[in-house]
């Protein structure tokens, strides 16, 4: 990110099968990991973990399924438990390795 940059504003986004179902991941190489394991999701990055990107109550709004597809980790697992808690119709899907990133190797070793 650029010094002075607002990331909450901004999100990195890959755009699935379905634009109404998507997965928020902490980074862009997480995100992009996530549409290759799951193509029918759009995957987006919230360039680090947060509770409260300032664009997610318009994805709720228009009724989108969402995800937090955070890293399994403490930040992550907290963040998700954090926005999950603000928005009781966020999902969790946990990646079974530290990120979907590593998930995204493991298949191809």
């Amino acid at each position: 990110m650029v010094p002075g940059s607002e990331k909450h504003l901004g999100c990195f986004y890959i755009i699935g099968e379905s634009s109404k179902k998507m997965v928020l991941c902490e980074s862009a190489i997480d995100a992009a990991s996530c549409a290759v394991l799951f193509p029918e999701y759009t995957a987006i990055s919230t360039s680090g973990v947060t509770e409260n990107p300032a664009w997610l109550q318009k994805f709720l709004i228009y009724g989108c399924e969402i995800y937090c597809g955070f890293d399994t980790d403490s930040a992550g697992d907290l963040m998700a438990d954090k926005m999950i808690k603000r928005y009781p119709s966020i999902k969790r899907l946990r990646p079974h390795r530290h990120e979907w990133n590593e998930v995204l190797q493991n298949l191809n070793s």
